[in-house]
């Protein structure tokens, strides 16, 4: 058993070394406008999509005229004026009082249309069985779990364990299989892999 999760983690090591690499003549991290959407500043009348990680899912809410909303255990929060991590931060801090280690992370329509516009070839994609299947912004140190909570989570026929990575051009592709299951609802980091521009996951949907 352990020799075959030793095989399995080189297996892993490989792709992710592999696919660091740009296709030839090409720099893809170069070429591509490296935007933290996350440091958006939310103002009223933003949409905000907030993923309690391990929780059921995924709760929308509406920034009020006076800047602020309310969310469910935490309360009313003042949210014009800050980022979407630093609204995730103060979640967190009032959740840790009923929760062990909550990690949260929230999503403004903003950060969401801004990725609709990037260029494919510095976008990444979520496709198949996603909530809301979309192309997002690249930025450095994006993972596999925040490319699935921007895209809404897994819809209830996603074969999650059965996910695709897809990495590479027309000339030349890899992709390395995501339990996206096991990541998703219970908590197996392992599987939260670094994502690069031109990524696309896919989900499939659950078989008969």
């Amino acid at each position: 058993m352990i020799y075959l999760l030793r095989i399995g983690l080189l297996f892993v090591m490989l792709f992710l070394a592999a696919c660091s690499d740009s296709p030839p003549g090409e720099n893809r991290l170069e070429n591509c406008q490296q935007i933290d959407t996350s440091e958006i500043t939310l103002e009223p009348g933003d949409e905000l999509d907030v993923f309690v990680w391990r929780d059921t899912g995924q709760t929308s809410y509406k920034i009020g005229t006076d800047g602020r909303f309310t969310m469910a255990i935490v309360g009313e929060i003042l949210a014009a004026g800050k980022t979407q991590k630093d609204i995730a931060r103060e979640i967190e801090l009032a959740l840790s009082r009923h929760i062990e280690s909550p990690k949260v992370t929230v999503v403004s329509n903003q950060a969401l249309e801004q990725g609709s516009k990037t260029d494919l070839q510095c976008a990444i994609a979520i496709n198949g069985e996603a909530n809301n299947p979309t192309t997002i912004s690249y930025r450095p140190k994006i993972t596999v779990l925040d490319a699935i909570i921007m895209a809404g989570g897994l819809t209830e026929f996603a074969d999650g364990n059965k996910a695709v990575l897809v990495r590479g051009d027309r000339t030349e592709k890899t992709s390395l299989r995501l339990r996206l299951n096991d990541l998703v609802h219970r908590g197996d980091i392992s599987e939260d892999y670094p994502l690069a521009p031109g990524d696309q996951i896919i989900i499939p949907r659950k078989g008969p």
